[in-house]
């Protein structure tokens, strides 16, 4: 560094102006050469097979910030869809700002006449004109959902969102009013979050009898799900369910005659059957820590918890049991990978 700031500090002015100009531009190059390989990058898999998204792969192992690595995904996918974009990065008449803005409203038949026009707009101008050609944002493509810690155990949420979600929580808060006189955006969002994660993720129960309970705003008392009515509701509820799961067992469960179920497992439903019970679910997700299982050949665990799935290790249709030590969870990239170098061979 000390040497590289004494070389610099040597240049005359026109020099270190000429090759300030000349760094940009290889700047530029490099960039628009980079998107090349990520966008080869993806198009062999290769990030899931190293147990990585194209977006983690970015963040944790090259060190982008996830503003930099969102912008140069879809740039890379866009390139690949649009080759001319290339061209126009590597130039500079393009900036990944604004890729990132357009991409979603390129086509065939537009492209042409929407790059013509962006070329060496700034943000604002460019928004300008995607509003001038119809071409609203109402996905708003280019912003990323942001929270911020403000303290040590409070955090600021910040996205845009649908003018009907605003709506909902306007009616929630009407709703429990009587229940929660002073309930604020934290309390209904908590509130709808707690409720859908007990439904929908069967680490949270466990998990929230380690975890201390945050102090609530709204009194305890006045929580109707700790109501003995709400308690019994959910016991109604949840006899519902099973009942359900036994009416709706597929006729796959049982045996031919004269044939006999060589292994089952707790629930009583046939290994070979496809049909997997709630409750064989939930022992995968807790075995799996509610993560993809997939690990690469470097010894790297996927770290994706969304998009997950309950996959056969040794595929149903080649014998496989749907028994816990054959079950596991994995992300849908590598669902897909592991189907792909099973069902090519």
């Amino acid at each position: 560094m000390e040497f590289e700031m004494k070389k610099v500090s040597q240049l005359t002015n026109e020099q270190l102006t000429v090759e300030l100009a000349l760094l940009r531009q290889d700047e530029r190059h490099t960039q628009a050469r980079f998107l090349v390989h990520l966008s080869e990058m993806e198009e062999r898999k290769l990030f899931a097979i190293e147990g990585y998204s194209a977006f983690t792969y970015l963040t944790r192992k090259l060190g982008y910030s996830e503003g930099s690595a969102y912008k140069r995904i879809v740039a890379a996918r866009a390139i690949r869809r649009f080759p001319k974009l290339y061209t126009l990065l590597w130039d500079g008449k393009v900036t990944l700002t604004t890729v990132s803005m357009i991409h979603c409203h390129l086509t065939e038949e537009n492209q042409h006449q929407v790059l013509s026009q962006v070329e060496g707009k700034s943000r604002l101008a460019v928004e300008k004109l995607m509003a001038s050609l119809n071409l609203t944002q109402n996905n708003f493509s280019g912003e990323v959902a942001s929270c911020h810690y403000v303290k040590e155990d409070r955090v600021r949420f910040k996205f845009t969102a649908d003018a009907k979600l605003l709506e909902m929580v306007q009616r929630a808060r009407e709703l429990l009013g009587h229940q929660y006189p002073h309930a604020n955006f934290e309390d209904i969002f908590t509130k709808a979050m707690e409720f859908f994660l007990s439904k929908h993720d069967p680490l949270f129960n466990e998990q929230k009898k380690c975890i201390e309970p945050k102090k609530c705003t709204v009194p305890k008392q006045c929580d109707p799900y700790e109501s003995a009515a709400g308690k019994q509701q959910a016991q109604n509820h949840e006899t519902m369910e099973h009942s359900k799961a036994r009416v709706e067992m597929p006729k796959s469960h049982e045996t031919e005659p004269g044939k006999q179920n060589q292994s089952n497992n707790s629930s009583g439903v046939s290994n070979r059957s496809r049909y997997i019970p709630q409750r064989l679910k939930n022992e995968v997700w807790k075995k799996d820590q509610g993560r993809c299982s997939y690990v690469s050949t470097a010894g790297h665990r996927c770290e994706e918890r969304g998009f997950l799935q309950i996959d056969h290790i040794e595929p149903w249709a080649f014998g496989g049991s749907s028994t816990l030590d054959n079950l596991r969870l994995l992300c849908f990239r590598h669902n897909q990978l592991m189907a792909e170098r099973y069902f090519s061979k």
